[in-house]
């Protein structure tokens, strides 16, 4: 057995120990709250979420608001073009069209909010989705994350320089550790700290299939506090 099989039956394994492990206790898709999971619903041609006089888009806020080409969280399409260098777009994961965040001489960070959904403190919240380089270069960090009240619980990281080619499988699975009341699903991405910008596709989000874990990214490890 190869070490990449391996790691893959250990993740698969944890995936259907955690299953056991948290059992009588509820699990919420956050996929279920999402309008536009894929990024299919009708919208402009490279449609910025993060555009100025923007508040939201399918569901969706993106900040820093009030962004131009150089500083977006935009939609595109198959066949289409990148809105700020008019790059050839990628096949998407899924459908017709995915989110581009990119980046260049300008924020060092780029973050998407999904719509407000209800969450109870103990509760699972789970999603999956797709996350791809393309040929600017990537950002260096992903953060997930439920933010209510403007605090931040039950945070998830990833290091994004490790991307393979194509799409690549995300699997967000965390306790709430918040009060009960009313949250948003986040994903910040921060370019590498001396680049002069970055990029990182988005598409699929969909609910956690034990394929998904077997086939997903791993997150990085907490710091110890």
């Amino acid at each position: 057995m190869t070490e990449s099989i391996l790691m893959k039956s250990l993740r698969l394994i944890s995936f259907l120990l955690l299953c056991f492990a948290f059992c009588g206790r509820a699990e919420e898709s956050i996929a279920d709250y999402l309008a536009d999971p894929g990024f299919e619903k009708a919208h402009a041609a490279n449609a910025q979420i993060n555009a100025k006089g923007t508040k939201e888009l399918n569901g969706w806020s993106a900040f820093p608001a009030g962004g131009n080409p150089w500083t977006s969280i935009s939609y595109v399409d198959r066949g289409g073009k990148t809105l700020a260098e008019r790059k050839p777009a990628l096949e998407p994961a899924e459908g017709k069209s995915y989110l581009r965040m990119f980046t260049f001489k300008s924020c060092s960070w780029l973050t998407l909010k999904s719509p407000e959904f209800p969450v109870k403190r103990g509760e699972i919240y789970s999603v999956t989705f797709q996350v791809s380089a393309d040929s600017a270069t990537p950002m260096a960090k992903m953060r997930l994350f439920l933010e209510q009240g403007g605090k931040i619980h039950a945070m998830q990281e990833y290091d994004l320089i490790t991307l393979e080619d194509g799409w690549n499988t995300i699997v967000y699975r965390m306790k709430y550790d918040g009060p009960d009341g009313r949250a948003r699903f986040v994903v910040n991405c921060l370019r590498e700290k001396n680049a002069t910008g970055g990029s990182l596709n988005l598409d699929d989000f969909r609910r956690v299939t034990p394929e998904d874990v077997e086939y997903a990214m791993e997150p990085m490890k907490p710091k110890r506090k």
